[in-house]
């Protein structure tokens, strides 16, 4: 199976992210399960072609972004109508709702336009002559609220089992607990956790 070619990362703090290609003709619809249901996903298909080339991507991921895993599931149809190996390039951009930030993980190849409030993933698919591959095009982020940077694990607060993450990546340049996207975890992040500490308690009832 030919694997598509994810290009250079580019984290939250890093250089602007890949410039727009030509626009593909793209429609998008509720997705419908096997069953009939409607469960919260939107599916996109996007369509280009040219005298030698036919590319469709066709995707599902969430409506809307929430705090938690967003995950990006479907598959591009290449077909080089050339006699020479073809590289054909594409670009996924997904907006993700204002108040909201995604976590890559460490080496992740996703890039994060933060003015744009878009995730953009960019792959380069090597297509011999004369041929048709469908190749994935799968990736999962983790979401957190904008305001709510250090609820590391992702559960809706900011209390001890988040300090214990941020505790055991001390030192290191783990994105998940570099709250402020300087390249380190330390004090400085530390500091950004106490200060958006949410652990809740129940005062006692007479």
């Amino acid at each position: 199976m030919i694997l598509p070619i994810l290009l250079s990362a580019a984290l939250q703090n890093a250089d602007p992210c890949s410039p727009r290609m030509l626009p593909m003709v793209t429609t998008s619809l509720p997705y419908v399960g096997e069953s009939g249901e409607v469960a919260g996903l939107i599916e996109f298909t996007s369509e280009a072609s040219t005298s030698g080339r036919v590319l469709v991507v066709t995707y599902v991921r969430p409506k809307v972004a929430q705090v938690g895993p967003f995950t990006v599931e479907g598959d591009a149809q290449i077909q080089n109508l050339t006699n020479a190996t073809a590289n054909v390039k594409y670009r996924m951009s997904n907006r993700i709702e204002d108040g909201f930030v995604p976590i890559f993980d460490q080496g992740s190849p996703l890039c994060w336009d933060a003015e744009k409030q878009r995730i953009i993933s960019d792959y380069v698919f090597e297509v011999p002559g004369q041929s048709e591959i469908t190749v994935p095009v799968d990736w999962s982020v983790t979401i957190r609220r904008a305001d709510q940077i250090a609820d590391i694990n992702a559960d809706g607060v900011v209390d001890s089992s988040d300090q214990g993450i941020l505790l055991a990546d001390f030192g290191s340049d783990m994105n998940r607990s570099d709250l402020n996207f300087d390249g380190t975890v330390n004090g400085a992040d530390l500091g950004i956790l106490f200060g958006q500490w949410s652990e809740t308690f129940q005062l006692g009832g007479g």
